[in-house]
C-alpha cells in the first residue's frame, strides 16, 4: 500500500478519512499551505481503547479467558505508540514535502503471528481459537503498508518491536491494578 495508491474505502469510517485528505488538501492548496497528511495504520499502546484486538486479547489472556477470533489469516502491520509520535514529530519537525504519509511499522506478518507472540508474552495463559468470528463488514482486510517514503523523508525508523511493546503494556497495566488496589 503506497501513499499514491488510489484508495476505494468500503466503510464509511474509510470514505470519511478519504474525505477529510480530499477537503484538507483542497483548502491547504487554496491558502498556500503544505499540507501533511498521515495515513496511521494499526497503533497500540498503554492506554490504548479496551476494545481493541491488542487490548481484549492481552486482558482476555492475563485473566486465563478464551479469546474467539476469526482466521486471522490476512496480513498486518503494529506500531507502537510512542514509535508513531516520533513520525509525527518527524513529519513536522522535518519539515517534510506536503502529501500522503504512511505511518506504520516495519514488522508486517500475518496477524495469527501477531496473536501467538501476545499469547506467548502472557504467560501462555488462557487460549484462543480461529475461524469463530466472521469477518467484518467490509471483509478481510489486510495492510501491506510501504513507508518508504516516510523512512527517506524523515528518516523514521522503528525502535520498539512487538514483543517490547507488549511487555511496555502489561508493566502499565500491573502498574494501573497495583495502584487500583491501594
Amino acid at each position: 500500500m503506497s501513499e499514491d495508491r488510489e484508495c476505494f474505502p468500503v466503510s464509511e469510517y474509510g470514505k470519511d478519512k478519504l474525505e477529510v485528505l480530499k477537503l484538507c488538501s483542497r483548502e491547504a492548496q487554496s491558502l498556500g499551505l503544505t499540507y501533511i497528511h498521515a495515513r496511521i495504520f494499526s497503533v497500540y499502546g498503554p492506554g490504548d481503547h479496551p476494545w481493541s484486538l491488542i487490548s481484549t486479547c492481552m486482558d482476555t489472556f492475563l485473566k486465563g479467558g478464551s479469546m474467539e477470533l476469526g482466521a486471522c489469516t490476512q496480513m498486518w502491520n503494529f506500531l507502537y505508540v510512542k514509535d508513531c509520535a516520533k513520525a509525527l514529530a518527524g513529519l513536522l519537525l522535518a519539515k517534510a514535502p506536503g502529501g500522503v504519509y504512511n505511518v506504520a511499522g516495519e514488522d508486517t506478518r500475518p496477524l495469527k503471528s501477531y496473536i501467538q507472540d501476545l499469547h506467548r508474552l502472557c504467560g501462555g495463559r488462557g487460549a484462543y481459537l480461529y475461524g469463530k468470528r466472521p469477518p467484518n463488514a467490509e471483509g478481510t482486510v489486510s495492510l501491506l503498508p510501504d513507508i518508504n517514503k516516510l523512512q527517506k523523508e524523515v528518516g523514521f525508523r522503528q525502535e520498539t518491536s512487538f514483543d517490547t511493546g507488549i511487555r511496555l503494556m502489561i508493566k502499565a497495566r500491573n502498574a494501573a491494578e497495583k495502584e487500583t488496589d491501594t
